[in-house]
């Protein structure tokens, strides 16, 4: 059993439109709803906080009422960062598990819920992520330095998993020193732990801009032609 956090305080500065990404429609309701029911109905969650925006509360209310989900919405901050930390104020001094999933990402799977918290109950902290297929390089100042070595690189996906204590730690930790790290596991890793990392699916895609939330109605389609 865990808690759960799912983001969806950022403003969608990249997304474009007037609406944030995780309140545009996909399949005919919002894409936050997606993220709701599948861990509002995940029977390894126990305790499920949604971080919104101040202007977007009373919307979530209505959404979590109309889905039957039962959750703590509470407001998030500046950065995703801020947002995180909010929510683990709110589960401080609790013991055990928490998951940190993007309401921006509609496709998680049960299957990467349970596979994150059983290695983050090993390693203290895991994330699931898929293996790149890109050759990848660095570059800098408009030149490739360097080609990397694409079966060491995955990119990171959520849910995330961590022990609370350690997670708040980390938080603590960061907001002490004044980093802004990409994702939580960046955090614990300044602890010096190294989170575990377990396999993903191209499909559990973020949406961040306009095209995305294209491939995304391609990838809910497939999944409903699959049900049937």
């Amino acid at each position: 059993m865990c808690s759960a956090i799912i983001l969806a305080g950022g403003n969608s500065s990249r997304f474009g439109g007037n609406v944030p990404k995780q309140f545009s429609q996909l399949g005919g309701k919002p894409v936050l709803a997606h993220s709701l029911l599948a861990l509002g109905r995940n029977e390894l969650v126990e305790r499920l906080i949604l971080v919104a925006p101040q202007e977007y509360m009373e919307f979530c209310r209505e959404l979590a009422t109309k889905l039957g989900v039962s959750c703590e919405i509470i407001v998030g901050g500046k950065t995703r960062q801020e947002s995180v930390y909010a929510a683990l104020l709110q589960l401080a001094p609790a013991e055990g598990l928490v998951l940190v999933h993007d309401g921006a990402r509609p496709f998680v799977q049960a299957m990467d819920v349970a596979e994150v918290l059983a290695a983050a109950k090993e390693h203290n902290a895991a994330t699931v992520g898929f293996p790149a297929t890109d050759t990848l390089k660095f570059a800098e100042g408009g030149q490739i330095l360097e080609t990397l070595p694409r079966e060491k690189i995955f990119a990171v996906q959520t849910p995330q998993a961590f022990r609370i204590s350690v997670l708040l730690k980390a938080h603590e930790a960061a907001r002490e020193a004044g980093f802004v790290g990409n994702d939580d596991c960046e955090l614990v890793e300044k602890l010096g732990i190294r989170p575990a990392i377990v396999a993903g699916c191209p499909g559990n895609i973020k949406i961040t801009y306009e095209i995305d939330l294209i491939l995304a109605k391609g990838i809910l389609e497939n999944l409903r032609e699959g049900t049937k």
